[in-house]
């Protein structure tokens, strides 16, 4: 792993990226202590049972999947997850979910 300095880095961002692109990780130190880290972009991973759902929903053609244990907002391979308890996502539910009419 290359080591270089916040200074350096700045001065050389372009060719570090492309270090990075090769899979090369550097760490980014500033007066001799380690600040930050670049490394290569890594997918976000989902646990076992949420990435089987997330699979299942994905597999249906399920543009956005309700559930409160995901990072709402975030979108996977077109599957868009939802908090249905925030409300700030209320009217896209009620776009997806239209209210249901009581039948007399």
């Amino acid at each position: 792993m290359k080591t270089v300095s916040a200074r350096q880095a700045n001065h050389d961002f372009s060719n570090l990226l492309s270090r990075v692109e090769r899979c090369e990780e550097i760490l980014i130190t500033k007066r001799n202590k380690p600040v930050a880290m670049l490394s290569p972009y890594r997918p976000p991973l989902l646990p076992f049972w949420d990435a089987m759902l997330w699979a299942s929903a994905q597999r249906a053609g399920v543009r956005c999947l309700l559930a409160e244990d995901l990072q709402d907002g975030f979108i996977l391979q077109s599957v868009r997850f939802v908090n249905p308890f925030k409300r700030v996502n209320d009217r896209l539910i009620n776009e997806v979910l239209p209210p249901v009419t009581a039948r007399r």
